[in-house]
């Protein structure tokens, strides 16, 4: 899940670069006629502003997103060491079942190659 997240805020990035540099080329392009007319949507002032105002959104995005990964990054962790405790506590138990086959009579390499077989 993380990684499908992190690879849609690299396409959401692409594209928020993409309109960044279409705006900056509008801003360069109608700079010049900004000066017949001031603050309109195509002005110098209006272009700023709509390349500000989607930079924040994207800000605001990622920011959200960040908190998200990282609350999930936290249960991740937490599952981990459950599962690291509990094969801890098996490897106890075979170790504790290795000592007393061999403290019973068992051949120690009939006991050796069990216990050296993959777990599947």
């Amino acid at each position: 899940a993380n990684h499908t997240e992190i690879a849609r805020l690299h396409l959401a990035d692409a594209a928020q670069e993409e309109e960044i540099a279409r705006l900056r080329r509008k801003l360069a392009e109608g700079g010049r006629a900004a000066k017949k007319r001031r603050g309109g949507p195509d002005s110098a002032t209006g272009c700023l502003a709509e390349l500000g105002g989607k930079q924040n959104a994207l800000l605001v995005q990622v920011k959200q997103e960040k908190l998200r990964t990282e609350g999930d990054l936290e249960e991740v962790q937490e599952n981990l060491g459950y599962v690291v405790r509990a094969e801890n506590a098996r490897m106890t138990q075979v170790d504790d079942l290795v000592a007393l086959a061999l403290a019973n009579g068992a051949d120690p390499v009939d006991v050796q190659a069990i216990k050296s077989r993959p777990m599947h």
